[in-house]
């Protein structure tokens, strides 16, 4: 409907300015950078991120949109690595709204997993040239 689709613009509008102005701040926290990412402080962020959206939104829709949002933006705005974002999706933590997480964000994860491992090939392509 237009109306949810309008609702998660607004809501991606409001996440990507909220994390923008925060997004320095944030990495100086999870104590990360380009040459020693901190995937423990990346986990915890992102198990933070989608447990304060399920505590409160629970099952509604906009925990979907909200966390989706939030994810992407952490990752365009270079605060969570494609390798936290593996390591969250693959680390086997019971974490409350954890499954409602992983179905909201699985098709952007797949398409994120999918673009590194093809960055990789193409790395690995340059250099044996």
């Amino acid at each position: 409907s237009t109306q949810s689709t309008w609702g998660d613009v607004l809501i991606k509008a409001h996440v990507v300015s909220f994390v923008g102005n925060y997004a320095t701040l944030l990495n100086r926290l999870l104590d990360s950078n380009e040459e020693k990412p901190n995937l423990d402080a990346m986990l915890c962020c992102l198990w933070e991120t989608h447990s304060v959206y399920f505590k409160h939104f629970g099952t509604k829709p906009e925990f979907n949109s909200w966390t989706l949002s939030t994810f992407v933006a952490l990752y365009d705005l270079d605060v969570i690595t494609e390798d936290g974002y593996v390591a969250w999706k693959d680390n086997i933590k019971e974490c409350e709204g954890k499954m409602e997480a992983l179905f909201a964000t699985n098709s952007w994860l797949d398409w994120l997993t999918t673009a590194k491992s093809d960055s990789e090939e193409e790395d690995d392509g340059a250099a044996a040239s």
